[in-house]
């Protein structure tokens, strides 16, 4: 097994443009899944956490770092049970599927799922889904950390605190509250859009936490396995996004070419009644 331990390695001589930044999502799971303090820290900033609050971290589903990423259905989520009494489920989004609402509740009822046969209905586990995404949810009406509950639609009543759904929206750091900044979550933010190790540098100094994930950043990125899978996933994307604009590409032109029969149609309509 391969040791990936942050204890001597040091950060102070990297510089210049980092290879793969934190939002590629293998990179992503390599990082919080072999460094648990690196972990800690990204659950105290997105749950508004103090240190002391968080007593145990148990990943789920932990996988094979090396392995083969190439499969579309694998997933590279952390599926966390957080101090014995509730499930996490945090998930890196780059790529705007327009399927994130479903996605997000699809994967949220799974986990809400989580009783032995025959058990009471009032010793489900809570969950809650964390989305980090690096595009904006609902563009009408922008949030950098939005949390969403089930609740009575005219009294706003919560059905259950239980149920939960958040997302973070990496692109909108401006719009951090004053409790988002007292968490350092807007640099959390900025740390996993950094593309250069002095920014990382940066945003890590005095704080341990950031200090881990860039230590983290810089072994796995020095692993020629592990580049292998972090390119295999940068290649997944390219080529996504590629079809993606095919796709667009071909609705633009299979609606010019709607709006041009129409044209077509209007003046054929026109010709007639001027030589009727």
């Amino acid at each position: 097994m391969n040791d990936y331990s942050t204890k001597n390695v040091s950060i102070d001589n990297l510089h210049g443009k980092i290879e793969f930044r934190l939002t590629n999502d293998y990179l992503f799971r390599a990082v919080f899944q072999t460094n648990p303090v690196a972990l800690k820290g990204l659950l105290c900033a997105l749950l508004h956490l103090n240190e002391n609050d968080i007593k145990k971290i148990e990943i789920l589903n932990p996988i094979e770092l090396g392995k083969s990423v190439t499969d579309k259905e694998f997933r590279l989520d952390i599926k966390i049970l957080l101090n014995d009494d509730h499930i996490i489920n945090i998930e890196l989004q780059v790529e705007n599927k327009g399927n994130w609402k479903e996605r997000s509740l699809s994967y949220t009822c799974r986990m809400y799922d989580n009783l032995n046969r025959g058990a009471n209905y009032k010793n489900v586990t809570p969950v809650m889904h964390i989305g980090i995404l690096d595009f904006t949810l609902f563009e009408d009406n922008p949030e950098f950390y939005s949390s969403y509950l089930f609740c009575n639609e005219k009294s706003h009543k919560v059905y259950t605190d239980s149920f939960s759904i958040k997302v973070l929206d990496l692109t909108r750091t401006d719009l951090a509250t004053d409790e988002d900044k007292a968490y350092n979550l807007d640099k959390w933010a900025r740390l996993f859009k950094a593309t250069t190790w002095e920014e990382l540098k940066f945003l890590s100094k005095n704080n341990r936490f950031m200090e881990e994930v860039t230590k983290s950043m810089h072994i796995m990125t020095e692993d020629e396995i592990l580049r292998e899978k972090m390119i295999e996933r940068e290649e997944f994307y390219a080529d996504m996004r590629w079809l993606q604009e095919r796709a667009k590409a071909a609705e633009v032109a299979e609606n010019r070419n709607k709006e041009l029969e129409t044209q077509i149609k209007d003046l054929e309509a026109r010709i007639k009644e001027l030589t009727s």
